[in-house]
């Protein structure tokens, strides 16, 4: 068996309320969060970025049991907003671990670190790929993170959904929490549903289209995934999630489509952490999977759907092994400080370089020649 063994969790201390920064835009009288399902977004603050929530999901996991370390040989991250266009944030993370823990704990030096980019389904890749990794090194284990800081511009639609996370998990034998099933379901096609040029500080998003794609991309990879795979009852499907109200007309589609599958009354549980922070990209679908572990201590065999846009996508499955990970989320959820939308403006979209809550974790603190540099606090 390989599976999750582990997960540890980054998310920003901050966020801001979607009803009030759309009044703040000037949309009053809508209700932008019962539109979405989404009633906060996470906002990380100028000394963030996805290297540094990838760095501080890393350092939770390893913190639990430093010494399991000594058997990872393997770091793999999806990521579409990577700090440096050459170096890894894989590279940046083995960097912390060494920096964090290499006095203590033997750390590999024949270590495979690598990034994986296709919009929100790079993390999903990462983690495939790492399964079949860990089956092929027997007593190995692999590191894989998703981490995301999405962003859109000023007064679109899209900024509403715009959120930021990290997720970590440790893929091993005989793994504590989470054992994989045999084979995946994919779809792919070259659309243009959502791109991010070279250089753009934000995304851009054809929103109708991308839904739709992000749907007819589920049908085709369930579908795949039933043609390679005795199909079982599952108990709960994790779904990449744009918005909570994405998820709810995927959870329909597949209903309408596929006969045997009727979860409608799992969405609170299915879609509880992206309620907080929004879209996450790369970590979305694991923010809510280990929400739904801890909080709803699901059973038996569990789907998940992860879309990247462009447009790549995967099905999968996974039986519980347990279904209680420690991460703490829904504290760290219910602690994250409420800030102003004049404040969000200032960190989202100006030249504000002063903490609003005090660092903790790693963050950036110079550059040497463009190459970002790091410090834990």
């Amino acid at each position: 068996m390989v599976g999750i063994d582990e997960f540890g969790i980054a998310i920003p201390k901050l966020k801001v309320m979607v009803d009030e920064l759309a009044e703040y835009r000037g949309l009053r009288g809508s209700s932008i969060s019962d539109e979405l399902g989404s009633e906060s977004m996470a906002v990380t603050e100028f000394d963030q970025d996805a290297a540094t929530l990838a760095m501080d999901a890393a350092c939770d996991l390893i913190d639990k049991d430093p010494e399991k370390l000594a058997s990872i040989e393997r770091i793999a991250v999806g990521s579409e907003d990577g700090p440096d266009d050459s170096k890894s944030i894989a590279s940046f993370v083995q960097g912390a671990l060494k920096e964090r823990y290499g006095k203590d704990v033997s750390i590999s030096k024949n270590m495979d670190v690598m990034d994986y980019t296709q919009a929100c389904a790079g993390s999903t890749a990462a983690l495939l790929d790492s399964f079949r990794w860990v089956k092929e090194n027997h007593g190995r284990s692999a590191l894989v993170i998703g981490s995301d800081i999405a962003k859109y511009e000023r007064g679109t639609k899209a900024e509403y959904t715009q959120g930021a996370g990290a997720v970590a998990m440790l893929v091993k034998e005989c793994p504590k929490f989470l054992d994989m099933d045999s084979r995946e379901g994919r779809s792919s096609d070259s659309v243009a549903d959502f791109w991010k040029p070279h250089g753009s500080p934000h995304a851009f998003v054809d929103g109708k289209y991308s839904v739709q794609c992000y749907l007819n991309a589920l049908i085709e990879a369930y579908s795949h995934y039933g043609s390679r795979n005795i199909k079982a009852q599952l108990s709960k499907i994790f779904f990449h999630v744009p918005t909570p109200a994405v998820v709810r007309l995927a959870l329909r589609k597949l209903s309408k489509n596929v006969g045997e599958i009727d979860l409608l009354d799992t969405f609170e549980a299915i879609t509880f952490a992206s309620k907080h922070v929004s879209n996450s990209y790369n970590a979305s679908l694991y923010l809510n999977l280990v929400a739904g572990l801890e909080n709803d201590r699901t059973k038996g065999k569990i789907g998940l759907y992860s879309y990247g846009s462009g447009y790549l996508s995967y099905f999968f499955s996974m039986k519980i092994v347990a279904s209680n990970p420690i991460t703490w989320i829904n504290d760290r959820l219910s602690d994250m400080k409420v800030i102003s939308s004049e404040e969000y403006d200032w960190i989202k979209y100006g030249n504000f370089n002063k903490h609003i809550s005090e660092p903790q974790g790693w963050r950036k603190v110079s550059e040497t020649n463009g190459m970002p540099e790091y410090k834990f606090f």
